[in-house]
């Protein structure tokens, strides 16, 4: 499944890929999920390189609907193989190319084949093959090592969240992976990520993560959720050349300088940050900095400023982005399904207070593990 090359969808946009679309699914009921307006395939999917970014000109883009495009991802890509003139990397093909290739199956989502890995005794993610799986769901274990990925040759996502890693190496060893949650666990940094060049979703919720360190150009990394860590330096954000949607609610950010340099973003969650505290001036002025970003369409920074200065960004924004919601209510936030203070919901089901995540007590054997589903 996904990596059969004669297979050929086309979606509803009339675009032609390379094996099955598959709609992913929470893997476990508190899990954060990107909105459907981020279910769809990068453009560099489709074509040689990412479009240009519009002009400082152009008219400023409206807001996503959630209905278009529709919640779909496609499947794994073609075994590794020399490229051809009509298949781009992730056994993608661009329509209108010479003897461009014909669909044969009609757009039907399928769903996710997933190995149940959830056990809560786990040490480690090397199990034997399961080659059928498309995502590997180890939650609530006490993993210490991402190994054995070769194990899936199918797989597009992992779910290792509420484990014990303080690494993420190894996790490379997935060609294909496009959906991580890593969330939960006692990292750092972004140590074994480097260049995936298919990583699209990556959760790094509760953590001790303070800086985009290890993490090298990832060019579909769209969605990242760092809610919950001790993130305060975006001097790298630059290397972020896809990123749409970046969540750093409750971290320890006090100026987001560098930030302005992630020019796809379009939705930038600041909530609950102390960005009253030390040079208040400096952190408006770089909050007013990301006015400037070209795809902005929605910036939250409830709980972070005092109101004086929490006016004063909205009336910026108003006068030089006014597409820009500008979210400063917590009914709002709740609305967006944006986090914005950590609750302390796993604590209750972790026993582990800490930001640092994992340890705590652990789920009993399940009857599911090491099935697929």
């Amino acid at each position: 499944m996904g990596q059969d090359k004669h297979v050929f969808t086309q979606d509803p946009n009339g675009n032609v890929m390379l094996g099955e679309p598959i709609k992913p699914a929470a893997a476990y009921p508190s899990q954060t999920m990107p909105n459907e307006y981020y279910y769809q395939p990068p453009q560099a999917f489709y074509t040689a390189s990412a479009p240009p970014l519009p002009a400082a000109s152009a008219p400023p883009p409206p807001p996503p609907q959630a209905a278009s495009p529709p919640p779909y991802y496609y499947g794994a890509s073609a075994p590794q193989a020399p490229l051809g003139p009509q298949q781009h990397a992730h056994g993608c093909v661009a329509v209108g190319q010479s003897e461009p290739f014909v669909p044969n199956t009609t757009y039907q989502p399928a769903v996710e084949q997933t190995a149940m890995l959830n056990c809560g005794e786990r040490t480690t993610t090397k199990v034997r093959v399961l080659s059928q799986a498309t995502h590997a769901n180890f939650h609530d274990n006490r993993i210490t090592r991402i190994e054995g990925l070769e194990a899936f040759p199918n797989l597009l996502r992992l779910t290792v969240s509420w484990n014990d890693l303080q690494s993420l190496e190894g996790i490379r060893e997935a060609p294909f992976l496009r959906w991580v949650d890593c969330s939960g666990n006692h990292l750092v940094d972004f140590t074994g990520i480097g260049s995936m060049q298919s990583l699209e979703w990556l959760n790094l919720t509760q953590s001790n993560i303070t800086s985009f360190h290890g993490l090298e150009t990832c060019p579909n990394l769209t969605w990242l959720c760092l809610h919950h860590n001790r993130f305060n330096d975006f001097s790298a954000a630059h290397k972020l050349s896809a990123l749409q949607f970046l969540d750093v609610s409750d971290n320890e950010v006090r100026g987001v300088f560098g930030l302005e340099r992630a020019t796809a973003l379009r939705e930038i969650n600041l909530s609950n940050n102390p960005m009253c505290e030390g040079d208040v001036k400096g952190n408006v002025a770089s909050v007013m900095k990301l006015s400037a970003l070209p795809n902005l369409f929605r910036l939250n920074i409830f709980d972070t400023f005092y109101d004086p200065e929490e006016e004063q960004i909205v009336a910026h924004f108003r006068k030089v982005a006014p597409h820009v919601e500008v979210v400063t209510t917590a009914d709002r936030a709740r609305q967006l399904g944006h986090n914005y203070k950590f609750t302390g919901q796993d604590v209750a089901l972790h026993g582990n207070p800490s930001r640092g995540g994992g340890g705590g007590s652990r789920s009993k054997k399940d009857d599911q593990c090491c099935t697929i589903s």
